[in-house]
């Protein structure tokens, strides 16, 4: 019988697959959570998981938050299929037994804090676990500890617009886009640069490339599509490069990618499927043109992007709407790019560039001589002081090289103000 233990220790109980369990609730601060987990009834009415006689479940699924434990199942491998993922809720899940396995249990007193079975159950995930979960890592050092906490996103959804990645000194969040969703979610992850990939109907990610370092700054990720679509996340760098490495090759069916979330970025990625097979396949990371950007001082990113056929333009917009900080690009047949940084719920209004022959980048400069893109339409703004502008077209392919503070555009031969 496992109860809360009024000292607040941890205890240990054997529980057998092939036995009913009861368990009490409590309310606290608003939330249920367990009190007591038991083989046998104690009062009548307490709620139980009870076990099928011809065929034991597979495992045992448990819930918890930062306080305790908020839900316990018992399920069969995928054992994702019988939740959905919600916000500060962890999983644990523990492959059962019918001959009897030991638990351990921690409490404060009032409820259960934690269920655990040996060292097997050290990592939560924000759904359950796979079966067999293939971790790659990002340094050599990730790879001798266990991840804490596996967040995940959803490759390849039917209704996918996007992906976007959050950079902080490495790689910190993976977000996958439906329609129509609620772009609250920016308002709970902590600050930094977000790229996004926008995908169009029926593109499907093919490949997933990972670039290992020790050092956060120099670890990426890269998505190819069956469009040819290629989005690297991770900071633009010229040479000394590491190689990247193909991780996973999804499938053309909806499936979920798992990823390490700490306060020190994404150190690991795991996958519910078997390894890629060798192959002489190569990744050719995407490069600007000829600049002069001193890499060393900002963590800069590079995104490019025909602009043939554009017919419309949404501006990405900073806190406040007091600079551009990137472009929705759309094309014929619903097709989508995005070059600088974008966030969906920063968006500005979206115009029409099919009536006019030209269409134009404000410049102006933050203190320190730092240039970035104040304005964009198409319109050549009548400005006073020290802004300059950059006339652009339905042609050619734009370059656009930024950190936080400043940013490059090129286009057929025509660059924006150089960085400081």
């Amino acid at each position: 019988m496992l109860l809360p233990d009024p000292g607040g220790l941890s205890t240990s109980s054997t529980l057998t697959a092939e036995k009913v369990w009861w368990y009490d609730r409590t309310d606290f601060e608003g939330i249920s959570y367990l009190s007591s987990l038991s083989s046998s009834p104690i009062g009548d009415g307490r709620p139980s998981l009870a076990f099928n006689v011809g065929r034991a479940p597979e495992c045992l699924l448990v819930a918890e938050n930062h306080l305790g434990i908020t839900d316990l199942r018992l399920a069969d491998f995928p054992a994702s299929d019988y939740v959905h993922e919600t916000p500060g809720t962890w999983w644990r899940t523990i492959p059962l037994d019918r001959t009897g396995m030991k638990v351990d249990v921690e409490t404060d007193g009032i409820k259960l804090r934690r269920l655990v079975c040996g060292d097997r159950d050290v990592v939560t995930w924000s759904v359950p676990e796979p079966r067999t979960p293939r971790f790659h890592h990002f340094t050599h050092d990730s790879s001798h500890r266990a991840p804490a906490r596996m967040a995940s996103f959803l490759c390849n959804h039917p209704k996918a617009t996007g992906y976007s990645f959050l950079w902080d000194c490495g790689l910190v969040h993976i977000h996958s886009h439906t329609a129509d969703e609620d772009t609250a979610f920016y308002q709970s992850i902590r600050p930094g640069s977000w790229l996004h990939m926008p995908v169009d109907h029926g593109e499907l990610i093919t490949q997933i490339w990972q670039q290992r370092s020790p050092y956060s700054r120099e670890q990426s990720i890269a998505f190819v599509t069956n469009t040819g679509r290629v989005f690297v996340a991770g900071v633009y760098r010229r040479t000394n490069q590491s190689p990247f490495a193909l991780i996973e090759r999804p499938g053309p069916k909806l499936s979920r990618i798992y990823f390490q979330t700490s306060d020190d970025g994404i150190g690991s990625l795991a996958f519910a499927t078997a390894a890629p097979k060798h192959e002489y396949v190569f990744f050719h990371q995407p490069q600007p043109s000829s600049n002069n950007i001193f890499l060393s001082i900002d963590n800069y990113f590079f995104t490019s992007h025909s602009l043939h056929q554009l017919e419309e333009i949404t501006p990405c917009l900073a806190s406040g709407g007091t600079a551009v900080t990137g472009l929705l690009l759309h094309f014929p047949g619903g097709h989508r790019g995005s070059v600088g940084k974008t966030r969906l719920d920063r968006l500005g209004d979206r115009f029409s560039v099919t009536e006019a022959p030209l269409w134009f980048l404000t410049f102006g400069k933050r203190p320190g001589g730092y240039p970035y893109v104040l304005e964009v339409g198409t319109c050549r703004p009548d400005k006073d002081g020290d802004f300059q502008h950059m006339q652009l077209s339905r042609a050619g392919k734009l370059e656009w090289i930024w950190s936080e503070r400043q940013c490059l555009v090129i286009c057929n031969g025509h660059r924006s103000p150089p960085t400081t």
